[in-house]
């Protein structure tokens, strides 16, 4: 019984690499998720250089709460957030209600994270 109502309790593990892709499939942004507690997460963005041969990191990494029931991640309890996962948490979707646009990240596997590796070194 404690089995089950620690399996119940447990939060998904949403580490990883979140790639956007403009309409030609090329890489503009990224955001990567390094679990650091529970449900909390060191967040890093990054957006491909103009030559667009590396990611660079425009500003310093974020600590981010996973809330499960919203499945957003969240900066502080004010602030509304504007990242939200789907159902099997394999995209990210960040809303920018400044320009009504809606950006769609898609979790990358391992073998597409070696595809992408030589652009974050």
């Amino acid at each position: 019984m404690a089995f089950f109502i620690a399996g119940c309790s447990s939060t998904p593990d949403i580490t990883g690499t979140y790639m956007y892709l403009d309409t030609n499939k090329q890489p503009i942004a990224a955001i990567v998720l390094n679990k650091v507690g529970d449900n909390a997460y060191d967040y890093s963005y990054f957006m491909i250089n103009q030559k667009r041969t590396k990611m660079v990191k425009p500003y310093p990494n974020k600590r981010m709460v996973l809330n499960i029931e919203k499945k957003a991640l969240e900066r502080d309890n004010i602030t509304p957030p504007d990242l939200f996962f789907d159902k099997d948490y394999s995209h990210l979707k960040e809303v920018d209600n400044l320009k009504n646009k809606e950006y769609i990240y898609n979790k990358l596997s391992d073998s597409e994270m070696k595809q992408y590796q030589h652009l974050f070194e």
